[in-house]
């Protein structure tokens, strides 16, 4: 199915100069190796998404080792 355009879409299309935006955006492309990044920022999320599984399980134990110790009654020195 077909979009019908827009008036804001027919006058778009129409013009012919670029504006300080897109010519920046184009340069940009040109010059920053997205596919890099993107393999790079992915590693990051593979990694955080394996600990993100585990989280339940290391929540747990941190929670029963700060309980534990508050059940103690432990207190800073001098008070």
């Amino acid at each position: 199915m077909m979009k019908q355009q827009t008036i804001s879409d027919v006058e778009y299309s129409a013009r012919k100069r670029k504006t300080k935006r897109e010519e920046f955006l184009e340069i940009m492309d040109e010059i920053i190796p997205w596919e890099e990044w993107v393999e790079y920022i992915n590693s990051f999320v593979d990694c955080f998404s394996a600990i993100k599984a585990f989280w339940p399980v290391l929540f747990s134990i941190v929670s029963r080792r700060f309980h534990s110790i508050k059940s103690m009654n432990i207190t800073k020195a001098g008070e």
